[in-house]
């Protein structure tokens, strides 16, 4: 799977400090980059110059966040595998690398918008709502009617009210919201429900690591904190709809847009028992250096995990083991095992 370790070349461009720092040859597009915050996160110009330098047959990056690398490497031609243990992280992967043309988002905007009319609130209200929630009956009827009864365990981070209309748009986007669309249309729509969850809840949004009602938030919430879950779907939606357009026309532009971006929702530490897809071959392994402990990843996603049903409470315990520069759970401690490929088992 991988042929040539380019860290080990020290006559490689790429490395040339002064390459480095003058380059200024970059796209200078977002693309969909900027859809959904993650802790850590790899520069986009930094991937892009470093894949053109290189020029490799086929990139893998181990510990794939939410696709920077998948980004760049559709845009520059080179066929990508994304391994990522994160659901949510895999999902918006998937997403973020598969282009649909801005015509086909708006017509498919434009229904799920009609279909969610009845059910959208008035400003009137979204102001009484700000220190007066729906009583919890009604909460619990909404919530009976789009089969999402299981979100009621949410409330500590949600107004009822908002638990149900944020239910509301996810039943539309899979039941008659968006007549004769694909699912790949449907997850795009789906993002960007996810992108606007930490917005529409009591956790505040600025931290880019961890899950926490801060002294701000509850603040915010004693003064009157108003949440109109459609809107902020609809701020999410022309936002994305502008970055997959800017996207898929850069793709077409340069003539990549079938290349393949392949993702592995596995342990990176499975990377050498990891079938390669058929036709593909790597000579790069390129990722951005994980926080390892200094950042929760796991605890980032938890609002994410359960709203989108990927996890519940003992897959995201399970996850939390996994993280990345955890070897202590509780008392047992353990060794990092050896994948088998030197350059990345070598002290």
């Amino acid at each position: 799977m991988i042929t040539r370790d380019y860290a080990s070349d020290p006559n490689h461009r790429m490395f040339h400090q002064a390459n480095l720092l003058k380059w200024n040859d970059g796209h200078g597009l977002r693309f969909t980059h900027d859809w959904f915050r993650f802790p850590g996160k790899f520069h986009p110009p930094l991937v892009e110059h470093i894949l053109r330098s290189v020029k490799p047959s086929g990139v893998i990056d181990p510990m794939a966040g939410v696709g920077t690398v998948a980004v760049e490497a559709k845009a520059a031609g080179v066929p990508s595998l994304s391994i990522e243990i994160d659901p949510v992280s895999s999902f918006f992967i998937g997403v973020k690398t598969t282009p649909i043309s801005r015509r086909t988002l708006e017509a498919a905007w434009k229904d799920l918008s009609d279909s969610l009319e009845y059910f959208r609130r008035t400003e009137k209200e979204i102001e009484i709502r700000k220190f007066r929630d729906i009583r919890v009956d009604l909460m619990r009827q909404g919530l009976s009617a789009v089969n999402a009864t299981d979100l009621e365990r949410l409330t500590y981070w949600f107004r009822r009210y908002v638990l149900l209309d944020y239910a509301r748009i996810d039943h539309a986007i899979w039941n008659g919201g968006l007549p004769h669309r694909s699912k790949d249309v449907r997850r795009f729509f789906l993002a960007c429900l996810f992108s606007s969850i930490r917005r529409i809840s009591f956790a505040d949004p600025s931290p880019v690591s961890g899950l926490e009602i801060t002294k701000h938030m509850t603040d915010n919430i004693e003064d009157g904190y108003a949440i109109d879950v459609f809107a902020q779907f609809k701020r999410r939606v022309g936002l994305a709809i502008r970055r997959m357009d800017e996207y898929t026309t850069y793709l077409n532009k340069k003539g990549t847009t079938d290349t393949p971006s392949y993702t592995a929702q596995v342990d990176c530490l499975d990377l050498m028992k990891l079938a390669q897809p058929s036709g593909f071959e790597a000579n790069l392994i390129f990722f951005s250096p994980p926080y390892c402990n200094a950042i929760e990843y796991w605890r980032r996603h938890r609002l994410e995990f359960f709203l989108s049903r990927f996890l519940d409470e003992h897959g995201v315990s399970a996850l939390h083991r996994k993280s990345v520069g955890r070897t202590t759970s509780g008392r047992v401690v353990k060794e990092i095992p050896k994948l088998g490929y030197l350059p990345i088992d070598s002290p």
